[in-house]
């Protein structure tokens, strides 16, 4: 990308001014320039483009192995030392599944609040505190449901949070 760009904006500015923006040796620059094109067989542009469908189909979960495997069974012969290579040539990566984290310890030693709702999520009564709990939901435009939110009603003051997504 820094060649190309580099490549672009010679006609305006130097070749060795815009190496040293792009921190690039013109050396390197030049010999990139004499490179030419990695030309493949057509057999190997059918076994790239067939690499890149399954990996999309797989979700992208699919290993150099399982890769050659497939491939084998669709009739290519191909190695999964080539199959690697290749992955790493069409920046085939696989995204690997996240481990389950048990985010939840109950077997604590650290004391436990008191109940005060005891389950009972329309409550008469006042908390301990002295505060009234009321739970309320309402209408939202379109007829959805708004969030259900809690209020507490404390020494004529409003303060409330919502506990929707």
């Amino acid at each position: 990308m820094r060649y190309r760009f580099i490549q672009e904006q010679q006609a305006a500015y130097p070749v060795t001014m815009l190496c040293r923006v792009m921190q690039v040796s013109t050396s390197a620059y030049y010999e990139w320039c004499g490179r030419g094109a990695e030309v493949i067989d057509s057999e190997t542009w059918r076994l790239c483009q067939r690499m890149k469908s399954l990996f999309v189909e797989s979700r992208q979960s699919l290993g150099s192995r399982q890769m050659s495997k497939q491939l084998r069974k669709e009739g290519f012969e191909i190695g999964r030392y080539r199959a690697r290579t290749l992955m790493k040539k069409l920046g085939l990566e696989v995204k690997r599944k996240k481990r389950f984290v048990l985010t939840t310890d109950s077997k604590h030693a650290l004391p436990v609040a008191e109940n005060l709702l005891n389950r009972e999520f329309m409550p008469s009564e006042r908390t301990g505190s002295g505060q009234r709990i009321s739970l309320i939901s309402g209408r939202f435009r379109g007829g959805s449901i708004w969030p259900w939110c809690w209020i507490c009603i404390h020494a004529g003051s409003l303060a409330g949070a919502w506990t929707g997504r």
